[in-house]
């Protein structure tokens, strides 16, 4: 775990690299992503730790593993 965050990252994440951290970030990746992924009717929703993706049968299973 990470001592001066405590959230386990040892890097930052890959959507931290695209461009300077910003309140609205998150949400607007994920709007952008969502209006994307519409046709396959699957959305992405920012949250706290990171995104959610739902999919046409529901949200999916964090990967084994997962820290988040």
């Amino acid at each position: 775990m990470c001592g001066a965050c405590g959230s386990g990252r040892v890097r930052a994440p890959w959507e931290d690299t695209l461009g300077p951290p910003d309140p609205g970030a998150a949400r607007r990746r994920a709007a952008a992503l969502t209006r994307w992924l519409a046709p396959w009717r699957w959305t992405v929703r920012a949250w706290t730790g990171g995104y959610t993706l739902v999919g046409p049968h529901g949200a999916l299973a964090p990967p084994p593993g997962s820290t988040r």
